[in-house]
């Protein structure tokens, strides 16, 4: 297009005007050029003057800002100049100063030194412990560095000589004075001889002297005690408790008594560190004392005697149950005591690491110092929160690990103590005398087994009774025995009591009393049913006693069944609430479990035998079979009013049930049995019925009906259901008659197209227990409906 363009112009240029007039307007144009040019240069010429001209003045500001630069830098020298010859006279005045505060200071520690000197032997010339003891505090106030200063100097090298020659004969003084006073029976001397240890800076002495006091008053009171209660006290005169376990209870209460008598004291005194030894000195103590007790309680209870007779078999089970209880006190009371020192000790350890340790320094010594020697003192000002033993400053997490190994070490202490060994002694000698105690008791109870009587309100044997109220009875033992190794170890002989000794005592019974069963079933016990006890020589005399038998050993499987499920909520709910720790529950619940399991091999047993007495029984009603088969429900106008006035068949087959099957069982059954009887009863009446009804009987056809007879069997199967609904107590039978209920149903249909309005999804509420082929079936029974519309149902 370029080439297009210039060949046209020139093509176009070839004529002369054409070209001069090019030339004319190209020349306009370059003139325009170059005024434009001459005017931007113009304009670039007068911009650079103007900056230059700017330049020029900057120069000149420059010039005189240099100058000032330097007058400042000059007068800056001059000032820094000034400021050192300053501050090199202040620091000079400053070390004058301090010199003249180390020389007041030694002044006034040479003078507090001599007042020491001075007080002190003033004070012992006196006999004044306690003043002397204050001014040896205030001597111990001064730091190691200060008292090694003031022994190095000759003005004052005297004076703690004489200081130090003091503080010997002040301790000396000092303990001759708790030597009597421990000897003593007042606590307030004995705190203020341990206040003068701790004066004088001897803490661990005074502590020592201090727990000697309390270790000799607890060995008085206990002494005491036991010469009150074992050696002067009539053995025949009745107590609330053992007078053994009296003492120990008391030398508990003595020791715990003391403890919250002193420990805030303590704590001031001595710290948390305190509080830790002054409970091992009272254990020791109250081992000491314990272990005598208990060793005197195990001679006169002859327990080593008596263990060896249990190895034999031949201990007396009565003389071991008030034992059993006096362990069991012993446990839980020392228990209860292990709990409160050692809750005590880690309460302080706890309060003691709730608050940021701090830097035990000469200031903060002294502070506490000052605080002791107050007039008032702290114990009622301090808080007991606050009390804390002052230590190195370490970070939050080391400090809890010091807790944990605190409390982990003060309760391996309480756990190897003498008195915890006795009490693992004890234990062992417990769970072998309860075992013991348990099953002899278990097989006495089975031995003197007594059916229940007319004039009893019972209904089982008197083993089952017996024998759980032992178990309730070891367990709660073992609840209140405050172990939870024994808790379980009780509960584990328990399991191994209800699945061995009383299963078999169970099943042995059943077995022997099954004689009763055939007797009934072959037809010998005619009247077997009506009345289970009858008088002695009476013709069935022999076979109602053993039917009587057979109902009581029914009883006693399902009451063991019961009582077993009983006893676990029981123990499970008086050990939740012994030992709260979930931990705690999760064992106890793996062995309560074996409880359940119990109950439920007990349930299975009943059932079992249950059943055989439901097929006895039903054996003899061969007259309701026989009135089942012969109904008719083809009936006329006639016959349904004549049914419907007397109802015959529906009174025969009752009838022949009540008399023939529950006459006079009822008030021989517990009510669970009776129940599961009526259950079966009702099961055998709806099976019968319904082979009967629908043709499956061997050898049968089907029953026809027309609407009459539909409306008959309506009614003849409420009856059914009424009759033995009424007769159950706490179950329910209605949904065994299900089936016959909705086959009376299909039969009292208009049409066999009724059926869709409850089929499917027009069934609501209502679930069917007839598979399609039986609602065919049992449309099929109306003698009026067709076949063809049966058979084309879509269900």
């Amino acid at each position: 297009m370029v080439a297009e363009s210039v060949e046209s112009r020139v093509v176009v240029l070839e004529d002369d005007q054409d070209v001069e007039a090019a030339l004319s307007s190209t020349l306009q144009a370059e003139r325009e050029l170059e005024k434009e040019l001459e005017s931007m240069l113009m304009i670039v010429s007068e911009s650079s003057r103007r900056r230059i001209e700017k330049f020029e003045d900057l120069a000149i500001k420059a010039h005189g800002i240099d100058k000032e630069a330097k007058e400042l830098k000059d007068l800056v020298s001059g000032a820094r100049r000034l400021s050192d010859k300053v501050s090199s006279r202040v620091r000079e005045l400053d070390e004058h100063y301090r010199r003249c505060e180390e020389a007041l200071m030694r002044v006034e520690d040479v003078i507090a030194l001599r007042g020491c000197a001075e007080g002190v032997r003033a004070a012992l010339a006196a006999s004044d412990l306690v003043k002397a003891s204050e001014h040896v505090a205030r001597y111990l106030q001064f730091g190691e560095r200060t008292k090694a200063e003031l022994d190095s100097e000759s003005g004052s090298f005297a004076s703690v000589t004489h200081v130090k020659e003091s503080i010997a004969d002040l301790t000396v003084a000092i303990q001759r004075k708790a030597d009597l006073a421990v000897e003593g029976d007042s606590l307030e001397e004995v705190l203020g001889v341990a206040k003068l240890f701790v004066l004088v800076g001897k803490s661990e002495e005074g502590l020592s002297r201090f727990c000697d006091f309390l270790k000799s008053a607890i060995h008085k009171e206990s002494a005491e005690d036991v010469r009150l209660l074992l050696i002067e006290t009539d053995a025949e005169e009745p107590t609330q408790d053992e007078p053994h376990v009296t003492c120990l209870t008391r030398l508990y209460e003595s020791v715990a008594s003391y403890f919250d008598e002193v420990e805030e004291t303590t704590s001031q005194l001595f710290g948390s560190q305190g509080i830790i030894s002054l409970a091992k000195h009272l254990q020791n103590q109250c081992d000491a004392e314990a272990t005598r007790i208990i060793s005197r309680y195990t001679q006169e209870r002859r327990l080593d005697e008596m263990m060896g007779l249990i190895s034999q078999r031949s201990a007396d089970a009565r003389v071991l149950d008030p034992i059993l209880d006096e362990k069991a006190i012993i446990s839980q009371r020392s228990m209860r005591y292990f709990d409160f020192l050692s809750g005590r000790v880690y309460a302080v350890l706890e309060q003691d690491a709730a608050y940021a340790p701090k830097q035990t320094t000469d200031a903060t010594k002294q502070q506490e110092i000052e605080t002791m020697l107050s007039p008032k003192s702290a114990r009622t000002s301090t808080p007991k929160a606050s009390i804390r033993t002052p230590s190195t400053p370490t970070s939050a997490r080391p400090e809890i690990s010091r807790l944990d190994a605190a409390e982990l070490e003060f309760a391996t202490f309480l756990q190897d103590c003498a008195l915890r060994r006795s009490l693992e002694e004890i234990t062992t000698r417990y769970i072998s005398i309860e075992a013991y105690f348990m099953q002899e008791n278990i097989l006495k109870a089975i031995r003197i087994d007594d059916p229940p009587t007319q004039s009893s309100s019972g209904r089982t044997s008197t083993a089952v009774d017996d024998i759980f109220f032992v178990l309730q009875k070891c367990i709660r033992r073992a609840v209140s025995y405050a172990n939870l190794l024994t808790l379980c170890a009780v509960i584990n002989y328990v399991n191994l009591a209800i699945g061995v000794e009383l299963l078999d005592f169970i099943k042995r019974r059943l077995k022997e009393t099954e004689v009763a069963l055939e007797k009934v079933s072959s037809g010998k016990g005619d009247r077997l049913n009506a009345r289970l006890l009858v008088e002695p020589g009476s013709k069935h005399a022999d076979d109602r006693q053993s039917r009587y038998g057979y109902a009581v050993a029914l009883n006693n499987a399902y009451q063991s069944s019961e009582y077993s499920i009983r006893l676990r909520g029981e123990v499970e709910k008086k050990a939740n609430q012994a030992f709260p720790n979930p931990r705690d529950h999760a064992q106890i619940n793996a062995v309560l479990a074996q409880l359940s399991e119990s109950s439920r091999v007990f349930a299975m047993t009943a059932e079992q035998g249950l059943d055989k007495l439901a097929t006895a029984v039903t054996s003899r009603l061969s007259a309701a079979t026989s009135a089942v088969a012969d109904v008719s429900y083809l009936l006329g106008e006639a016959e349904y009013q004549d049914q419907e006035r007397c109802e015959r068949f529906m009174l025969v087959f009752l009838q022949t049930v009540e008399n023939q099957a529950m006459s006079d069982l009822e008030r021989f059954l517990i009510d669970s049995v009776w129940d599961g009887l009526i259950r079966r009863l009702a099961e055998w009446s709806a099976k019968t019925i319904e082979l009967a009804l629908m043709g499956t009987a061997s050898g049968t056809s089907p029953k026809r009906l027309n609407a009459l007879g539909a409306l008959q069997l309506d009614r003849d199967i409420r009856s059914l259901s009424t009759f033995f609904a009424t007769n159950s107590k706490r179950g329910t039978v209605r949904d065994i008659f299900a089936r016959l209920s909705q086959v009376s149903m299909l039969v009292n249909f208009e049409n066999p197209s009724e059926v869709y309005d409850l089929w499917g999804a027009n069934a609501g509420g209502m679930t069917w227990r007839l598979t399609p082929t039986e609602v065919r079936k049992g449309l099929s029974l109306r003698i009026d409906f067709s076949v063809d519309a049966i058979k084309n149902l879509r269900l």
